[in-house]
């Protein structure tokens, strides 16, 4: 017999099973490439640059390539094997005047069986430029 009873606990049965397959359709997996740390933090940075360093993570089943636009980094087209790490030293340049200094580096990758994944790592750097102590150039 259908009560009035059953038919309330069957809604509500029914509406946690789609809740739950909500749930588990919009969990995300985590990015194929991280940086650690992902904000750099330079310090004082004479107006002639300074070396900051970082390690990408795949935390993907994949080979990553990796390839930035940077100045003076040894990345270009890097092979970042499955769930392992690369050790990455940045001259940064910041060609500004001096003061606190905010900026971004783009680093761009993709699975290497698969270069339609083309992605990019964000990677924020910051700090403080100071005058270098070399002289000024004659006027």
């Amino acid at each position: 017999m259908v009560t009035r009873a059953s038919i309330v606990a069957s809604t509500l049965i029914l509406s946690g099973a789609t809740f739950l397959a909500i749930g588990v359709a919009t969990h995300s997996m985590p990015p194929m490439l991280t940086a650690i740390p992902d904000k750099i933090d330079g310090g004082d940075i004479t107006d002639t640059g300074a070396l900051v360093s970082f390690t990408l993570v795949n935390n993907s089943d994949e080979v990553v390539l990796v390839q930035c636009d940077c100045t003076q980094v040894d990345l270009d087209r890097a092979h970042i094997p499955p769930h392992s790490t690369k050790n990455v030293s940045l001259q940064w340049n910041p060609n500004g005047e001096p003061g606190p200094v905010d900026t971004t580096i783009n680093i761009h990758y993709y699975a290497e069986r698969n270069p339609r994944t083309s992605k990019v790592l964000i990677l924020q750097i910051f700090g403080t430029i100071r005058p270098s102590d070399r002289p000024s150039p004659p006027s």
